[in-house]
């Protein structure tokens, strides 16, 4: 009876050792999530932006390629803009004497 209860506990620890170290589980063999295809995509496009002109900083040319007169009119629009005055409204209650 005590050998055999050993050999099932020697079974069972073989096997637990046998597909716990699989290196083909199931967790590991599914399909690469949409986060897993893009892991790093926001760093190495932060990366290419920073070196597509590295010499950026050391100019004191104004930057090329905002139209001037749109963004004159924008300016312009900013500066003269005025909020609209409040509107209150007056609620009569009625007659309050006795």
């Amino acid at each position: 009876m005590g050998k055999k209860v050993a050999t099932i506990i020697l079974a069972m620890l073989f096997a637990a050792a046998l597909f716990g170290c699989n290196h083909y589980s199931a967790y590991q063999t599914q399909q690469p999530s949409e986060l897993d295809l893009n892991w790093g995509r926001a760093f190495e496009t932060a990366k290419y932006n920073q070196m597509l002109n590295p010499d950026a900083g050391k100019t004191s040319e104004p930057v090329v390629g905002r139209e001037g007169p749109i963004a004159d009119k924008i300016m312009e629009g900013h500066f003269e803009y005025k909020a609209p005055k409040k509107t209150t409204t007056e609620y009569e209650l009625g007659d309050v004497t006795d």
